[in-house]
């Protein structure tokens, strides 16, 4: 290894370390999250009568649900074996089971911690803890989160092409915008990791995250077969992420086609991506303005979207012990 890039992965190290660290300024931004998402969903509540929507939820049987945690928690079994063909296309390796648990350990970081990081990044400083250096750690999280990134919105592509024909009114103009949104993330996306001259514009630190994505990447595609793989392994996990959508959502009385739910899944997904806690409030207030132009009551399309809350933060309870027992 170069000096320069020992000086690089140092520098990343201490600026991980850095912000892993439950900070005065990490706690206030936790509360910021914290409130927003409490603002959000105050607003809904405001608006849509809690009655409605408590109804729903408790029409949902208790064993539905923790089959829904058990589902999860295998999706994320299944996202740590892909993180490890990641690690090994990238000239890495790792257990298995050590790197399932570092995902139930960053799904709870995201709930729970008062870190301005979240949990990809603590995944990667634990795991680069545990292996002694950081690039291919850092890089393994960048390319696993980008390709099944990508097979989300190219789900929502042939979803919004699914539905375009079935609809009109309200829900064709959605359509059309929603179609749009994806397409963009999509080209957006493979824009910006294969051709440098369009990520100018970006700060320094986005550039250099860029152009390490981007060099992971072309290390994968020099291995066709598991590229193939991940791409496989990817459009799998969001298919099963987007099936359990659908089975919660029928749970709350949510009763849309697969195609709408290939649809609605990317634009809800990309709402949770603001700054709030694990997307909470804002996932909701998207879950309503997707869903209701198909004939959703407000009330059941924010039920759906708090069940669905439920069991991301109920399966992310594990993460908590395995972090006090050392990641």
């Amino acid at each position: 290894m170069g000096k320069d890039e020992v000086v690089r992965v140092s520098s990343s190290q201490q600026n991980l370390e850095t912000a892993a660290q439950p900070a005065g300024r990490n706690v206030w931004h936790y509360a910021l999250r914290a409130a927003l998402s409490a603002v959000a969903l105050g607003l809904l509540f405001l608006k849509f009568p809690p009655r409605e929507v408590g109804q729903a939820l408790r029409a949902v049987p208790g064993r539905q649900v923790a089959a829904a945690i058990g589902v999860y928690a295998g999706l994320q079994l299944f996202s740590a074996l892909k993180w490890q063909v990641v690690l090994d296309g990238l000239g890495s390796s790792a257990l298995w089971r050590n790197l399932a648990r570092l995902y139930f350990v960053g799904m709870f970081s995201n709930f729970f911690l008062p870190t301005c990081v979240g949990g990809d990044a603590v995944r990667t400083y634990l795991l680069a803890r545990r292996q002694g250096e950081w690039e291919r750690p850092a890089l393994s999280v960048l390319v696993e989160r980008f390709t099944g990134f990508v097979a989300l919105m190219g789900l929502g592509v042939v979803g919004a092409w699914g539905v375009r024909m079935t609809v009109g009114g309200a829900a064709q103009r959605w359509l059309e915008a929603g179609m749009g949104l994806v397409v963009v993330g999509l080209a957006g996306s493979l824009m910006l990791m294969g051709l440098p001259r369009w990520t100018a514009w970006l700060p320094q630190r986005g550039r250099r995250v860029l152009a390490r994505l981007s060099a992971g990447m072309r290390q994968l595609v020099r291995q066709p077969r598991r590229l193939a793989l991940l791409g496989g392994m990817s459009v799998a996990f969001q298919l099963g992420v987007t099936g359990l959508n659908a089975w919660l959502g029928w749970l709350c009385g949510v009763h849309l086609s697969a195609s709408v739910w290939l649809l609605a899944v990317p634009l809800i997904t990309l709402a949770s991506l603001l700054p709030t806690l694990g997307g909470l409030g804002v996932r909701e207030a998207a879950s309503v303005v997707v869903l209701t132009p198909f004939g959703v009551s407000a009330p059941r399309a924010l039920a759906y979207s708090l069940l669905w809350q439920a069991v991301l933060l109920l399966t992310s309870l594990p993460g908590g012990w395995l972090w006090w027992e050392g990641g």
